[in-house]
């Protein structure tokens, strides 16, 4: 992957700025096989990123995560949240509203609660109105 007429090996930065968009465009669309095709199309940026040796952040996560919290596949948004907490990238609000609000969509409160406790216990604050999308939390 690199642009022609440029010498610049891509880094953690291009690779994040690419899977970024994947997650949210695909979205945009409307069409389930398109969406289907970003979130693989953004899933192999990721390992193609971790295949060159770039260790993730935590930008790198919450895009993936998130774009698996609003396509509904929840159990590939688990992996990268254990992926995650096993390199050593610690959660933040956005990680965790991103779960929230899943759980909170498909009607599953007491997981949302519990990812809410969590995001206490690891001291990465106390949600808020602004922070919540409208929805206050506390």
């Amino acid at each position: 992957m690199e642009l022609s007429g440029f010498h610049c090996p891509p880094n953690k930065c291009t690779y994040t700025i690419l899977i970024g968009p994947y997650c949210k465009c695909g979205l945009q669309i409307g069409c389930s096989k398109a969406i289907r095709r970003r979130s693989w199309e953004a899933n192999h940026l990721f390992r193609a990123m971790l295949f060159k040796g770039f260790i993730p952040d935590i930008v790198s996560y919450n895009c993936l995560i998130c774009g698996c919290c609003e396509t509904y596949r929840i159990s590939r948004a688990l992996e990268l949240f254990d992926d995650m907490k096993k390199r050593g990238c610690v959660p933040n609000r956005v990680t965790y509203y991103s779960f929230i609000r899943y759980y909170s969509v498909v009607n599953e409160i007491d997981k949302a609660v519990e990812m809410l406790g969590k995001m206490r216990e690891m001291n990465n604050g106390i949600p808020s109105r602004k922070d919540g999308g409208g929805t206050r939390f506390s």
